[in-house]
């Protein structure tokens, strides 16, 4: 099977990048003290479903994660329930030129514990389980065109049901400080493989 050229379409996908967050050191030198305090601050300006309280990163890192492993199978048995668009397009191109290698990764068996009751190497979605997802080359770059799928093409009310967090407590506000908040998380998340993961 021919697979997708990652290399033409990284440039694309750095793009959307901000330089800041191209610029990240080697695996195994990166420092996250201040990340994490920055990610903290930003999650602190957010709610979760509940709107009682502020979401974790590593939940919404989860969301993220069974999304992109349901797109995945969705694809792959040509079930495909997306709103179709140049972002969406670009993702299942992607997912559609290595469909045999993400089938591999997002198999039943090959999930957390949480998923199959039989994986007792990971058994959930913790840093373990991601810092091997997120070493595939075509996995990370999927999880980047996703993350800008979500926060330019789908709609106030749908980012919120994709990461079950909320920007404030009335959820019809759209204002320009949610916005500002939104484009921070949004770079939060970009940073997520490289500055946690080191990958």
């Amino acid at each position: 099977m021919k697979y997708f050229s990652l290399d033409n379409n990284l440039k694309q996908v750095k793009s959307f990048i901000p330089n800041s967050i191209q610029k990240t050191s080697a695996p195994g030198t990166h420092k996250k003290g201040r990340s994490t305090c920055e990610s903290t601050e930003i999650l602190s300006q957010f709610l979760d479903k509940s709107l009682d309280k502020s979401p974790r990163k590593d939940n919404i890192r989860c969301t993220l994660i069974r999304r992109i492993i349901k797109l995945i199978r969705s694809v792959n048995k040509c079930k495909i329930k997306i709103s179709l668009n140049p972002k969406s397009l670009k993702l299942l191109k992607i997912i559609s030129a290595n469909i045999d290698e993400l089938s591999k990764l997002v198999n039943k068996k090959n999930l957390p514990y949480i998923e199959n009751k039989t994986n007792k190497k990971y058994k959930s979605y913790n840093d373990s389980y991601c810092r091997i997802f997120f070493s595939n080359n075509v996995i990370r770059e999927l999880y980047f065109v996703y993350i800008d799928y979500i926060f330019t093409s789908r709609t106030f009310e749908e980012r919120c049901k994709d990461l079950n967090i909320y920007c404030c407590k009335d959820k019809r506000i759209r204002s320009s400080r949610c916005t500002k908040k939104w484009e921070k998380l949004k770079n939060i998340l970009l940073k997520e493989p490289m500055e946690h993961f080191g990958v």
